[in-house]
């Protein structure tokens, strides 16, 4: 019994291609393959991903700005004092949006303030004003950075709340975007 290799399909299936040219171009990819030569290319630029890391993209509905961002989670505790939290960044990237959630019943008196830094510098249109009686588990606020938010891998991001809250003792958690890089 012979053996079955692909390189003996293809040449069988190029041999019924009535085109000349496209029949010299499959027997081509054919010996290429078959000596191990071959360079997967689309417009001329190397396709290096794997077939399982092509089959993970098949069916994605994600844009291709979203495939590169990335979300941090940080928690601040009793934010009626003046304090800050840091957390270090994993990815190299910008920060593109900042959300803050807080779990208090309700907001009274003046609400806290929030401001963020990373690496020692503030970011600039960096803050939080969260809204006075505003519920448990709303979305209090988001900024947007829109300079000094690039932060490498490694380095801090600060968030501060400046304490001025009054009522119950309030936890927040800020949702942080970023474009890695």
């Amino acid at each position: 019994m012979a053996t079955y290799t692909p390189y003996q399909e293809i040449v069988s299936y190029a041999n019924t291609i009535p085109c000349l040219r496209t029949q010299k171009a499959v027997m081509r990819i054919a010996d290429e393959l078959s000596e191990g030569t071959f360079e997967n290319k689309i417009q001329g630029v190397a396709v290096t991903a794997t077939a399982a890391e092509l089959n993970k993209l098949d069916a994605v509905a994600v844009t291709a700005t979203e495939m590169d961002q990335r979300v941090l989670t940080v928690k601040a505790e009793s934010v009626s004092v003046a304090k800050s939290v840091y957390t270090v960044v994993p990815w190299d990237g910008s920060i593109t949006t900042i959300y803050a959630c807080g779990d208090a019943t309700t907001i009274g008196g003046p609400p806290p303030v929030f401001s963020f830094g990373g690496n020692g510098v503030a970011m600039s249109g960096n803050i939080i004003t969260v809204t006075t009686g505003a519920t448990v588990g709303a979305s209090y606020g988001n900024v947007s950075p829109t300079s000094a938010n690039a932060l490498a891998a490694g380095q801090v991001l600060r968030i501060s709340a400046d304490g001025g809250a009054t009522g119950p003792a309030m936890n927040f958690v800020f949702t942080v975007l970023m474009d890695i890089t």
